[in-house]
């Protein structure tokens, strides 16, 4: 810089050097700590602004003028309203599993392992018209994948449900495009056995159900029927006689669906969102069987309607999500919404103490829906599934309480 005759130059440069040490500071502070920074250091980035055009105004370097005042706003347009510690966690790519891609698996925990299997690969064989469904099961372990499951003997299939009861497996219901059929049947798993045995037909053939057990107790609801028709019916598994009654036990007292979501926490089941009649549904019902038989819909109390709706009906407006419940929180991740079901990355965790929905850090593989997740020893893992164009074969983990880092 050369200082003009009267060496205004000069004065204002030195007016600008602590201004410049404290926004290079800032940068740095929001370089090491992006969680802490956005809301805090707002105002302290306008001050800096002024301090250094108020006195530099007059400068006859507009160019670096311009730079400085890009810097400063940039930094304050990376910050939105809601900005602070509220997203946070951080997502692992763990090991793929050696076998093909797929979409619309099931998932468990048995014995300590996580597993999924089943879903369809649409990939059709050589000479075949078949188009890929999977008769699969893969576990994890925590470290490595292993297929040490006996292959499903049923009709392969995708969407299917499945849940876990008194350390055994059932699996049933899905669709198998290549029969053109809805399915009804059941399967049971038993470990002590390591074989598969067929048992009662559901009392209606249903794909993308959802499944949970409650108490001790199993239930089986919602879905599509092979009329196109949705379901918002659910009935509980008769355990001892290994069959489905006739008659459902409960109703949702609201829409008909598939691509709902369930979770559990300690005695109370959620059910919510999924899709019907062109439309994504953004609500939830809670379920007390020891209580009554009857479901109740969710509603946010009036404190916490102005501070959470948005994130509520974020979280819940969503079809095929993958749910995870860790320390009494709930966590609903991925997904799709729309007519055309885009697929989603975001993820959100619900807290009965205090009804509160935040927003925790986005799946960060591929977005996507039709996706398998199940937790065990508190791991969280996710993955297959489609993302609208492909279907998909990794997975990861989430770790809610660690800090986000961009490695995958």
């Amino acid at each position: 810089m050369c200082p003009d005759s009267n060496g205004a130059d000069v004065t204002h440069f030195f007016y600008f050097i602590p201004y410049v040490r404290k926004l290079f500071e800032t940068i740095a502070h929001l370089i090491n700590n992006p969680q802490e920074f956005c809301l805090s250091n707002r105002l302290l980035l306008i001050n800096i602004y002024k301090g250094m055009f108020m006195t530099y105004f007059n400068s006859s370097v507009p160019v670096f003028r311009l730079a400085i005042f890009s810097v400063c706003l940039l930094l304050l347009l990376s910050c939105s309203d809601n900005d602070g510690p509220k997203i946070d966690g951080n997502w692992t790519k763990i090991a793929t599993p050696s076998t093909s891609v797929r979409n619309g698996a099931v998932s468990f925990v048995l014995n300590g392992a996580g597993y999924f299997g089943l879903g369809l690969n649409g990939t059709k064989s050589a000479g075949s018209s078949a188009r890929g469904y999977k008769n699969d099961f893969w576990s994890f372990n925590g470290a490595v994948w292993n297929n040490d499951l006996p292959d499903f003997p049923g009709t392969p299939r995708e969407q299917a449900v499945a849940f876990v009861l008194d350390n055994k497996v059932y699996v049933g219901l899905g669709y198998n495009d290549d029969v053109e059929e809805t399915l009804r049947d059941f399967w049971e798993f038993d470990p002590a056995k390591n074989a598969w045995d067929s048992i009662g037909l559901f009392p209606v053939g249903l794909v993308n159900a959802v499944a949970f057990v409650v108490d001790g107790r199993a239930f089986v609801g919602t879905g599509r029927k092979d009329d196109g028709n949705w379901e918002n019916r659910f009935w509980e598994f008769n355990a001892s006689g290994r069959s489905w009654p006739s008659a459902p036990y409960t109703t949702i007292p609201g829409d008909l669906r598939e691509g709902a979501f369930a979770f559990v926490i300690n005695s109370t089941a959620y059910i919510g969102g999924g899709y019907s009649n062109g439309a994504n549904l953004a609500d939830m019902f809670l379920f007390e069987p020891s209580t009554s038989p009857a479901m109740t819909s969710y509603v946010l109390n009036n404190n916490n309607k102005a501070s959470y709706y948005n994130e509520f009906i974020t979280a819940v407006g969503r079809e095929n999500p993958v749910t995870f419940v860790r320390n009494g929180l709930a966590y609903i991740a991925t997904g799709g919404t729309g007519s055309t079901s885009v697929a989603l990355s975001s993820v959100y965790v619900y807290n009965p103490q205090d009804e509160s929905w935040r927003e925790k850090t986005g799946f960060e593989g591929a977005a996507r829906t039709h996706a398998a997740g199940f937790i065990f020893n508190d791991r969280m893992v996710l993955g297959t599934g489609n993302n609208g164009t492909n279907y998909l074969n990794d997975f990861w983990e989430f770790k809610p309480d660690e800090t986000f880092d961009d490695l995958k």
